[in-house]
């Protein structure tokens, strides 16, 4: 519930937008999706599941072949699932394990899911 307040707070006073802006040079180039897509992606640490939601709402339609490529969609899921686990999956990993293990589940799912999603991208580019 918090998760989502903030997401509404965040959507009300524009960081959708700055965070947009921000991200967009790193999200065309090396991942080829829409600035769009990425923060959608951001905001999946808040709640998993609404990471699909999120891009559906920034794409402006449900209906996202419209809206990406089968490749641009290909690397979201990609992202998506192996991207940084969502803040209740870190909570219950502190609570068990302590935050040294929460700060290196994070930094290797991160790192992990942009390598793999960049490697794709690079690799389907190439044939075309």
């Amino acid at each position: 519930v918090i998760s989502s307040v903030a997401l509404g707070i965040l959507e009300f006073y524009g960081a959708f937008d700055r965070i947009t802006a921000a991200i967009a040079p790193i999200s065309v180039s090396v991942f080829g999706l829409p600035p769009y897509a990425f923060t959608a992606l951001i905001f999946g640490i808040l709640r998993k599941e609404m990471t699909l939601g999120t891009l559906v709402v920034l794409a402006g339609t449900p209906d996202l072949s419209t809206a990406l490529s089968g490749l641009q969609l290909y690397v979201f899921a990609i992202m998506s699932v192996l991207f940084i686990p969502c803040i209740s999956t870190m909570a219950v990993l502190y609570r068990q394990l302590g935050a040294r293990t929460v700060a290196l589940v994070s930094v290797y799912t991160v790192f992990t899911g942009l390598c793999i999603a960049a490697l794709v991208n690079a690799v389907a580019g190439l044939f075309g």
